[in-house]
């Protein structure tokens, strides 16, 4: 039994029908001082078409799929294990799945002899650091995954909050990076000028032998 305020009670009887039913009960009925929430499974009508709606308005986002770059990263982890992980994109247009927390203890035992594991943790570091990694585990209905690529659990709404910030700031990062500016090439410059002055000195020279030819007749 939950006790709500007078205005909340009043607006749970009206979503739930309840207005009618004192009315027609007549004038001298008392009203409830509390309202009965039915637990799940004794819900009305009313309460039904509540969920119903819900229901179309949390539709399932597309997945986040992987593109070159991503392929790179996930190639750049899977390089340095015995074996791959489920969990990774293995070719473009392979959907990006958030992993789960602790994913780097998880993947160490796979690692390659001779391998280190601060190569392992900076190649997790720069898949999961990546704009469209942030962009999967944004989604409304974002799951972690285990290696094998099994959905286990929601990601959280603040790990959610983190990811849509991150993707804020690839934002402006890249609205505030200028266009490279064009550089004109001094190399060719010189070598226009070198050429010229070549030019010149083979013009004087051919004109002095021109002339001493002459004087010689």
């Amino acid at each position: 039994m939950l006790l709500l305020p007078t205005e909340g009670r009043h607006r749970l009887r009206h979503i739930l029908g309840l207005d009618n039913y004192a009315r027609d009960a007549g004038k001298n009925m008392a009203a409830p001082n509390s309202v009965h929430i039915p637990s799940i499974g004794q819900q009305t009508t009313g309460a039904r078409g509540m969920g119903s709606m819900n229901e179309k308005s949390q539709i399932s986002s597309k997945p986040v799929i992987s593109t070159d770059k991503d392929i790179r990263r996930a190639t750049a982890i899977t390089d340095l294990l015995v074996q791959p992980l489920g969990v990774l994109p293995v070719v473009v247009g392979d959907p990006i799945r958030p992993v789960a927390i602790g994913f780097f203890q998880q993947a160490s035992p796979f690692l390659s002899p001779g391998v280190s594991v601060t190569a392992l943790r900076r190649a997790i570091g720069a898949y999961v650091h990546s704009k469209r990694y942030y962009l999967s585990c944004s989604q409304p209905d974002a799951m972690r995954h285990d290696i094998n690529g099994e959905p286990i659990e929601p990601v959280s709404e603040l790990d959610k909050l983190n990811a849509q910030k991150c993707l804020q700031i690839f934002l402006q990062q890249k609205s505030q990076t200028p266009p490279p500016a064009i550089v004109p090439s001094t190399v060719s410059a010189a070598e226009n000028k070198r050429d010229l002055i070549r030019a010149s000195l083979l013009g004087d020279r051919v004109a002095n032998f021109n002339l001493q030819r002459l004087k010689a007749r």
